[in-house]
């Protein structure tokens, strides 16, 4: 019984994975950006934001959002802790 339960837990975060992947291949093609530029900003402002607090790598969110009169980046960056990487004023 166990073993159903995680594997249903293992099926739904595949796919909600995968709806993600797509989301952003579709946003990114619809805004004349690459998913593998969206991965270097993404990376690049990772090493920047670690340098002041501590977050949560798995919960990061990053896209391309439409808005007038143009498109946006959009980047959440969940703060697990800022006590460790000095004061953020």
């Amino acid at each position: 019984m166990m073993a159903r339960v995680f594997q249903k837990i293992a099926k739904n975060h595949s796919g909600s994975l995968a709806k993600k992947r797509l989301q952003v291949v579709l946003v990114t093609d619809k805004a004349n950006c690459s998913p593998e530029l969206l991965d270097k900003m993404k990376d690049d402002m990772v090493r920047v934001i670690s340098k002041y607090m501590k977050i949560d790598r798995e919960g990061i969110e990053i896209k391309i959002v439409s808005s007038h009169p143009g498109n946006a980046l959009y980047a959440a960056f969940p703060i697990l802790d800022l006590s460790n990487k000095g004061k953020c004023s």
